[in-house]
């Protein structure tokens, strides 16, 4: 702004202002320094500051409620605009007066010309704070590790909220399948961001919910989508998942893309699904889960409410999970569970299929005591191969455990379900089939009850013991309750009935104990006979895989002899044009096997980049003899055409599958580590490792070598090249390999390589 005289408005004019009711501030520039003409009754109300105060604040001290991040680029800002009249709209966050907490305020400002010619500056301001923070939750969604790890590992996959149709999430793969014609807005549909011209293509998807994939045609490009819609949830709101993927048929590799998408499709709904109800955690009926990517160590989704564990400088760690829950359990028998939780138990459980999957707690809380069943699960990603674990929680203290087993007596089909509080003196009762309807769910005393010798009887013909008094019964479960505090036992009675008893410890030290009675005579004579027919399918089976094997291992053994007898042929083809380079892809082969298994490959890794590197050179069959065997040197046009021979090799390679990279090995194998090779100027790690090595024997052989135009390079000369090289031409670590294998001579002819 210009300085000069402070223009007055008319008392009308200002009372005006005044009275608006939208915050507005008018200020102007004045020899270096911002005054404030006026503020309106509106920013007053927003601020909360009486008019002259708000006045004085702006002209003493203009940013000392705005955050100390902000501070600086809003100062920066108002100096731009006043001294060069330049834009003005910017987002900060501030205190209001009276309130301890930040908000974000969006200010516009812009100037006028006055009568006087002097320019003011109008600002208005307004509280973004709830729209700000949907922005900052929708952003901090999108880039959550979950989100990460559907967008490199889910394919094509939408996430729409089964209300409104609202998109919940999308990920990058299929914005590359479906393009949008529009930018994404938050709010918007499944139909407004993808298929907005096509809605009977919106009802039709809805129509396939939980029915399986689906093949349709994509009305844009007419091509064939297999599209699967499935009923899930995403941060707790009810959604369909979606999965498109380019439909295909024919043949097992196929199949097996096919098999993978399932297994997504699986681990999606298994790991980041499920239905909670938000309830404190502490609060009776709570309901929730959490999950983490074991492998990383980090926590992917809590979709439970108010996190128990601490932030520690271990972050939302499974182990800083575990270790807090360790810490308000009061059952001294559950020490054992959490010590085979932590993460360096848990991964080995995991391979030998030995993990925990159920456990009830006592947790000593500042709400209370309450009791918490967790529920395990654990699988591997289907493309990473990053192990993940999920843990649903449930707060089943006091009488909803009653509800909980009434639950489980339905679903189950029970005799009857037990919850004994020895403590108490009291056992809940829940009946299940086969027993008297009337009797579905009663209370009784135990000391009334074991006073009677039929309640003892009873009580003792499941276990297969004799108890005289409730101590005994005690000692009993106590002692058969592993270190999970938990046992089974069953039992066959006079009739000829088996029973199954289950018995899980609630409450060790107060003697509080779930017992479950379930009759399974049915069951094991239906296993009995199953396990006898699979013992007879397992030995056909086993005799017919044995004939398989041996004629699947005579196959391959053939096709390896032809595969080899090719690969010398060619080789021999090659040799035979040019003297000088005689058995030179023989030894360049020998050379990289080496450097192979000193860096720890596999023997059939190994065996592989031998073939490779025994036709890297198969290019030069599309060479003249002119230019191959020319013992002058070649003009700069002749080497350009020399270097054709890496894409000559690559196309005759290119559809000879039975070696694995075979193309790649001839392509690259004359690129250089710092990018300046041929014939496409890659660099550093981004040259397959095969070329890579192959490329560096190459070079050794060729200066181990006499050639038309130059003796045998002796070794130190070698080693100087190597050394000289490093970064440049070669992959340092390579370097390293290759001189110690020079130093184990194997410049000499009667080398023998490492049988490691």
């Amino acid at each position: 702004m210009s300085s000069g005289q402070v223009y007055l408005f008319s008392n009308d004019h200002r009372a005006a202002y005044e009275m608006f009711p939208m915050p507005l501030g008018i200020f102007q520039y004045i020899n270096g320094k911002v005054v404030t003409f006026l503020v309106s009754d509106g920013l007053c109300n927003f601020i909360g500051e009486e008019r002259s105060q708000l006045i004085d604040h702006f002209n003493n001290n203009m940013f000392g409620n705005v955050h100390p991040d902000d501070a600086e680029m809003l100062a920066r800002l108002g100096y731009r605009f006043a001294t060069k009249q330049d834009s003005y709209d910017i987002t900060y966050r501030t205190k209001l007066y009276g309130q301890n907490e930040y908000r974000y305020v969006h200010a516009v400002g812009q100037f006028r010309l006055m009568e006087d010619g002097t320019n003011l500056a109008f600002i208005e301001y307004l509280d973004i704070t709830d729209s700000e923070q949907i922005l900052i939750q929708t952003l901090q969604e999108f880039e959550s590790p979950k989100t990460r790890f559907f967008d490199e590992n889910m394919g094509a996959m939408v996430v729409v909220s089964r209300k409104e149709k609202q998109l919940l999430y999308f990920n990058k793969a299929v914005c590359r399948m479906l393009p949008p014609k529009i930018n994404y807005d938050s709010g918007m549909t499944f139909q407004q961001y993808f298929y907005s011209d096509f809605p009977n293509l919106m009802k039709k998807i809805f129509d396939m919910v939980d029915i399986g994939p689906k093949v349709i045609e994509e009305p844009n490009t007419h091509r064939n989508l297999e599209v699967n819609v499935i009923s899930s949830s995403w941060n707790d709101e009810p959604a369909y998942t979606i999965y498109f993927y380019e439909y295909q048929t024919g043949d097992s590799e196929i199949n097996q893309d096919n098999m993978l998408r399932h297994k997504r499709v699986a681990f999606n709904n298994i790991m980041f699904t499920g239905s909670t109800n938000k309830l404190p955690f502490y609060q009776n009926g709570y309901r929730g889960f959490r999950v983490w990517n074991f492998t990383q160590n980090e926590a992917i989704l809590d979709e439970g409410h108010a996190f128990i564990y601490d932030s520690t400088n271990d972050g939302k760690t499974f182990d800083n999970y575990i270790n807090c829950l360790h810490r308000k359990s009061i059952v001294k028998e559950d020490d054992y569970f959490f010590n085979i939780c932590q993460k360096k138990h848990m991964i080995f459980r995991y391979e030998s299929r030995s993990y925990p999957r159920n456990r009830t707690l006592t947790l000593q809380t500042k709400e209370g005591r309450i009791y918490i069943a967790l529920e395990i699960t654990m699988m591997k990603s289907p493309d990473s191969g990053e192990i993940f674990i999920k843990v649903w929680e449930e707060n089943v203290t006091d009488e909803l455990v009653a509800d909980m087993m009434m639950m489980q007596t339905i679903k189950n089909e029970h005799d009857y379900i037990a919850y004994i509080d020895l403590s108490a003196n009291k056992c809940r009762f829940i009946f299940g089939k086969g027993q008297d309807q009337n009797r579905k769910n009663f209370d009784i005393n135990l000391k009334e009850y074991f006073k009677s010798s039929r309640g003892f009887q009873q009580f003792a013909r499941y276990f297969g013991q004799e108890f005289s008094r409730q101590d005994g019964i005690v000692n009993y479960i106590n002692k058969r309750c592993g270190e999970d505090g938990s046992f089974f036992h069953v039992c066959e009675l006079p009739n000829g009935q088996l029973k199954k008893m289950f018995v899980q410890t609630i409450d060790r030290s107060n003697l509080i104990y779930y017992l479950q009675c379930s009759d399974v005579t049915d069951i094991l004579r239906i296993e009995r006979n199953r396990e006898k027919e699979l013992q007879e399918a397992h030995y056909k089976v086993m005799m017919a895989n044995r004939d398989l094997q041996e004629a699947v291992q005579a196959e391959h053994a053939k096709v390896e002899s032809i595969l080899l007898q090719t690969i010398l042929s060619v080789n021999n083809a090659l040799d035979a044009r040019d003297e000088y380079t005689c058995r030179h892809s023989e030894r360049v082969s020998e050379y990289s096997a080496e450097m192979a298994r000193r860096l720890g490959w596999s023997e059939k890794k190994v065996e592989n980049l031998y073939n490779i590197a025994l036709v890297h050179d198969i290019g030069k069959i599309g060479i003249p003899d002119a230019l191959l065997l020319k013992r002058n040197a070649l003009t700069e046009e002749e080497y350009e055409q020399i270097k054709k021979h890496v894409e000559i090799g690559s196309i005759i390679l290119k559809d000879f599958t039975a070696i694995e990279k075979v193309s790649e090995g001839a392509l690259y194998h004359h690129e250089r580590f710092d990018g300046t090779g041929y014939a496409y100027g890659l660099i550093g790690e981004k040259i397959p490792i095969e070329a890579r090595i192959i490329g560096i024997a190459d070079a050794v052989d060729a200066m181990n070598s006499t050639r038309p135009y130059r003796e045998r390079q002796t070794r130190d000369y070698i080693i100087y090249e190597l050394k000289n090289g490093r970064g440049t031409q070669f992959d340092p670590m390579l370097v390293d390999v290759m001189l110690e294998m020079i130093n184990d001579n194997i410049l000499n002819p009667d080398f023998e390589p490492q049988n490691e």
